[in-house]
């Protein structure tokens, strides 16, 4: 999965620390939780995209709470801020990402200090992403570079469901690797998919503790990108998936 972003070997070398942390913050759903424990379970039935949001942010704060001299790895993740944007715009624009990491040293909430973009749809998408969902995020990727000229890329965190992929934006196209899943629907189901989790969940920690420099500035991805193929006009525009370059 990570090979496709150029950094399977880099999580091969440090997939024991991320299973290990992901292991302590996974809560038994039978016990009581605070913000040093995830609880992955959420009813799916009827869900609503800001319980999605809400799911991941609090797997995030979970990270963010881990003792970085017990574990240095989660240093990089201390680096950014998580922010929801569900119902206010970023400064500067009309556009409402489901979620965004910004670089913590910057105040303003601008796409000049947008790290990675997050977004939330409550039906998964199996393998083809809707046009209007993957616009909406290549969308939020051009306006990123718009404000940050120098990025080659940039990472996008699809939620759909209880899955999740990342979509490495380039100037031309996009690369998607499936994470697995970020949570589950019962405890009941929580018993027999703790090991699925475990996994999925490590791969998201990792990614979230690169430096800026190592994940969505450059990229060794060996595969081709999906290429975009823009239409419409500036007030009723689409995009889909283009066969060829």
């Amino acid at each position: 999965m990570l090979g496709e972003l150029g950094l399977q070997s880099s999580y091969a070398a440090s997939e024991t620390d991320c299973q290990r942390i992901i292991d302590e913050i996974l809560v038994k759903v039978a016990s009581k939780h605070d913000n040093q424990s995830y609880n992955p379970v959420i009813r799916m039935k009827d869900v609503k995209e800001a319980a999605l949001v809400e799911k991941f942010e609090s797997f995030v704060a979970c990270c963010s709470n881990i003792s970085e001299q017990e574990h240095p790895l989660v240093g990089c993740l201390k680096e950014y801020r998580f922010e929801t944007h569900e119902t206010r715009n970023v400064v500067g624009s009309s556009a409402k990402p489901d979620g965004v990491f910004y670089y913590r040293g910057h105040i303003t909430e601008t796409f000049s200090n947008i790290h990675v973009i997050v977004e939330a749809k409550k039906q998964p998408c199996g393998i083809h992403i809707p046009n209007q969902s993957l616009g909406q995020m290549a969308h939020y990727a051009q306006l990123v570079w718009e404000s940050q000229p120098t990025r080659l890329f940039v990472p996008a965190i699809f939620l759909n469901g209880a899955l999740m992929d990342v979509l490495l934006f380039a100037r031309s196209g996009y690369w998607r690797v499936s994470l697995g899943s970020f949570a589950c629907d019962t405890a009941k189901n929580y018993t027999a998919a703790r090991r699925i989790l475990l996994d999925s969940l490590s791969r998201l920690f990792f990614l979230l503790c690169q430096p800026s420099e190592k994940f969505g500035h450059f990229v060794d991805a060996s595969s081709i990108p999906c290429f975009l193929k823009f239409g419409g006009t500036k007030s009723d525009s689409s995009v889909s998936v283009a066969d060829t370059p």
